[in-house]
């Protein structure tokens, strides 16, 4: 939205959590909406314009998946039982729905392909392993700048944190380009060590989990 355009143009923020537990097991449906409202009085909404969404899906409440509109109870059944049921199964329960029959065809090769069920599951551990490692990062940062005075500790708290973090992403990134291209020439190694922009470092992680060769990463970091 840029200056002197009329709020009508607006669009509403919507975050969607997708989960695999209960998260208010006082509320019975499998889908619940959340807005800002008045603490005083809970019926007066602040806008619909920011919006939380739950998608709670228990064996608690997948029997409710009925009253849900056809299309988002769809996806719930997709995404619920793709893992649980047969081939046969899927399809007839996703029958007409041929979105969601292309989503299970696809969901389907990627289980058959054991390259890329590996990729996924180190990525998964990578982003494990890093959100762990910024955490430390922050607690060694927070710790050290309680020695300094409140301003100076603060300022190196978010220097050191920053700085940790930095070596955490440069060090996974590195180790993701040798797991699946090979060893990495000490140039690149050297022109990685001296980025410090958190953006371009993710940017270049993206490149490493998909590219094809070191010589396409090198033009990615060169660019």
């Amino acid at each position: 939205m840029y200056k002197g355009d009329p709020y009508s143009i607006l669009r509403a923020v919507i975050a969607i959590a997708v989960t695999t537990f209960e998260m208010f097991p006082q509320l019975e449906s499998i889908h619940n909406s959340f807005y800002l409202t008045a603490k005083a009085d809970p019926k007066v909404v602040f806008t619909r314009l920011l919006q939380m969404h739950t998608l709670e899906m228990t064996k608690e409440k997948i029997d409710r998946v009925v009253l849900l509109p056809p299309t988002l109870a769809a996806w719930v059944i997709f995404i619920y039982y793709s893992h649980m049921k047969s081939e046969v199964e899927m399809t007839t329960l996703l029958k007409d729905q041929p979105e969601l029959i292309k989503a299970y065809d696809q969901y389907q090769m990627f289980n058959h392909d054991e390259r890329l069920r590996a990729l996924d599951e180190a990525h998964q551990r990578f982003l494990h392993d890093l959100a762990t490692d910024i955490e430390a990062a922050h607690e060694k940062g927070r710790d050290e700048g309680r020695e300094e005075g409140r301003e100076e500790g603060r300022e190196k708290e978010r220097n050191i944190w920053q700085n940790e973090r930095n070596v955490l992403v440069t060090e996974n990134l590195l180790r993701i380009l040798t797991n699946r291209l090979g060893d990495v020439s000490p140039a690149i190694d050297e022109k990685l060590h001296a980025i410090n922009d958190i953006d371009v470092l993710g940017q270049l992680t993206d490149v490493a989990w998909n590219c094809q060769a070191i010589d396409e990463f090198e033009a990615a970091l060169n660019k």
